[in-house]
């Protein structure tokens, strides 16, 4: 197991409105990673989805490096 943590880097100029409400608008023809970001928000609790069920396609994965400058994408499961 293992724990994930995201948050906005300091960085990134502009004001913060983390007590702000978010809704996520979702049809079936949301998928792969917007599917993903709206899998990511809900579990946060940090939005509410609404909508139709997405069209999924938010696979898990794993990066591969192949050189030094190049990485690819492997889905793990599906």
């Amino acid at each position: 197991m293992f724990c994930r943590r995201l948050w906005t880097l300091p960085s990134v100029t502009g004001k913060r409105i983390a007590d702000r409400d978010v809704y996520v608008l979702t049809s079936n023809r949301t998928f792969s990673a917007a599917e993903e970001s709206s899998y990511n928000l809900t579990n946060l609790k940090r939005a509410t989805i609404i909508g139709e069920t997405t069209g999924g396609g938010a696979h898990p994965g794993r990066g591969v490096r192949l050189s030094d400058h190049f990485q690819m994408f492997v889905p793990t499961r599906g």
